[in-house]
């Protein structure tokens, strides 16, 4: 599991594929799941091989239900935000690790590295995963120092 607000980019492309053995990455994005132009672009950079898929939250959750259909290979979800990950969570997609490679709220209130700059509902959000013992770390690439995320001085 993956927040980038980019999505598929360079790091993704030429780092996290190779080091994840990625054979498929599934983007969850309530917007992009609409958007076929911007769908057809991204594709176009997908390396021979993996395969691709776009889903709205909701399609999601309906396809997904609970991780049944998680075979076949390594699998890297990325999601533009913590609200659309908490959604598919709370829905019963579970899972144990997750990694925030950018996520750059304007209306942030902690700057945690300088790709990650969160607002409140971010941290709600993050600090509901922490208590449902999902571990969260921050790194940009692969052989970046996993650092692992605190908000013990934020409130609440």
């Amino acid at each position: 599991m993956r927040i980038d607000d980019r999505l598929v980019h360079g790091q993704i492309l030429e780092a996290w594929i190779p080091y994840l053995r990625t054979r498929a990455i599934v983007v969850i994005d309530d917007e992009l799941a609409f958007d076929d132009f911007r769908k057809m672009v991204i594709a176009m950079v997908i390396p021979q091989g993996i395969q691709i898929s776009f889903f709205s939250s909701q399609q999601f959750n309906s396809k997904w239900q609970h991780g049944a259909a998680l075979q076949g290979g390594n699998i890297l979800f990325l999601f533009p935000n913590t609200s659309t990950l908490l959604t598919v969570f709370n829905a019963g997609f579970m899972f144990q690790r997750l990694n925030i490679g950018n996520l750059c709220s304007p209306e942030a209130v902690k700057l945690c590295t300088p790709s990650v700059m969160l607002n409140a509902t971010d941290i709600k959000n993050i600090k509901t995963l922490l208590m449902a013992n999902v571990a969260v770390d921050l790194r940009r690439t692969p052989n970046d120092v996993e650092e692992a995320i605190d908000l013990s001085d934020d409130e609440k």
